[in-house]
């Protein structure tokens, strides 16, 4: 992952029954869909970020049925300060 002050982008290993992968902020605790990506892409830009903050995220890979995945794993990280 690499992380400025306002942005970052998140990496993740490509599932091979995956058609898509939807991304979620769950920094409240409660997933909050920030976007998706089609296959195979296995990184996602977030932009809009507080500096010195900390963030988590969570990445479903989506099957061609529609359905996302079990997973249950959020991966955190914080924004650097801001530059003066």
């Amino acid at each position: 992952n690499s992380v400025t002050d306002s942005t970052a982008t998140i990496h993740w290993t490509h599932v091979s029954s995956a058609v898509a992968y939807q991304i979620f902020n769950t920094t409240s605790g409660t997933p909050v869909f920030v976007g998706f990506v089609l296959a195979p892409t296995d990184s996602y830009n977030l932009t809009g970020l507080t500096p010195n903050a900390t963030y988590k995220f969570r990445v479903n890979a989506q099957s061609s049925s529609g359905l996302l995945d079990a997973n249950t794993t959020n991966f955190g990280f914080s924004t650097n300060a801001a530059p003066t």
